[in-house]
């Protein structure tokens, strides 16, 4: 779904972005859901979230699907300690203000909500990720 989000219709592409969050926080019970488990074992649904930002007209679609894959320590994860981090910083620094402003929230979202994962990030990458 993901992958082809830039060939539907501007309503139909929100209505996607919603079937895509809904589905990664439907749970059976405590345990973890399903849509998270999901887009674990297939880490390339991620890669094409982050790189939906290069699509200006899908970007901002993109982006809110990422941010709602970063409520999942997880997945999270996989995008701090991965090439994914670099690619969304990246996008930080595009022309377009919105792509960038959007990107910048889901850095943003990234670097506050898991707290624990971050600082092992930031202890394991602090030169690295302050020297951009």
């Amino acid at each position: 779904m993901a992958a082809k989000l830039p060939h539907l219709e501007f309503e139909s592409r929100k209505d996607a972005a919603a079937v895509f969050g809904a589905v990664l926080r439907t749970s059976e019970g405590d345990g973890p859901s399903k849509g998270v488990e999901y887009v674990q074992k297939h880490q390339q649904i991620l890669c094409t979230v982050v790189r939906g930002y290069e699509d200006a007209s899908s970007a901002l679609i993109y982006g809110g699907m990422l941010r709602e894959c970063l409520r999942y320590e997880d997945l999270a994860k996989f995008v701090l300690n991965g090439p994914l981090m670099e690619q969304l910083y990246s996008f930080v620094e595009l022309e377009n203000f919105e792509v960038a402003s959007d990107a910048f929230q889901s850095l943003k979202d990234l670097l506050t909500r898991h707290k624990k994962v971050v600082s092992e990030y930031l202890q394991e990458n602090y030169d690295q990720f302050f020297s951009r």
